[in-house]
């Protein structure tokens, strides 16, 4: 994390006031402590943006209680082309089976960008299960509603997906042949 200047040349530097301190922990996100910032507008889109990263991690943490925390009771969770998940109930169904069969899941930030109540990701995830490792890119929408995700949305690529599960099952025989995960 570094503290920067905003100036016209900075990103999101139309949302701030010139000499405004921010705060950067991921590409393209601005972030500063609350007492730092009075920017009208500004504080929702920092926790927007928290809120759907915040969210992630969890996740990546095992910690699924703070990760349904930040789910409204009827979230939808849609991976484009698979059957869309209706409310959070449903959502933890899938979390703990996953949970319990030992599988894990990663996640790596390359890009958050934040529209008012929109989010949007651009990510590296990882599914694991023991030695596998399935790497592969996804783009999320996410739609927030006092400050809880309504709209979970993911969409992939099916090539760059079996691709990344054919390295997987190789990378289980040997490491190296999986995908690299993203420096950074």
């Amino acid at each position: 994390m570094f503290v920067c200047q905003a100036t016209p040349i900075d990103e999101g530097a139309q949302l701030l006031a010139p000499g405004t301190e921010v705060v950067r922990s991921v590409p393209g996100v601005a972030y500063w402590p609350p007492i730092l910032g009075r920017v009208s507008g500004m504080e929702q889109v920092v926790d927007s943006a928290e809120t759907v990263r915040s969210f992630l991690l969890a996740i990546q943490e095992n910690d699924f209680e703070r990760a349904l925390s930040y789910l409204a009771e009827d979230v939808e969770w849609i991976n484009v082309s698979l059957p869309t998940v209706h409310g959070r109930r449903n959502v933890e169904k899938i979390f703990r089976a996953s949970q319990k069969a030992g599988g894990g899941f990663r996640v790596y930030f390359h890009a958050i960008a934040t529209e008012g109540d929109v989010v949007l990701t651009q990510r590296t995830d990882a599914i694991t299960l023991g030695r596998f490792d399935h790497r592969f890119w996804v783009a999320g929408r996410f739609e927030l509603r006092d400050g809880q995700i309504t709209v979970w949305r993911d969409a992939f690529d099916w090539a760059d997906l079996l691709v990344g599960l054919v390295r997987a099952i190789a990378g289980v025989f040997s490491p190296r042949l999986n995908r690299p995960w993203p420096a950074g």
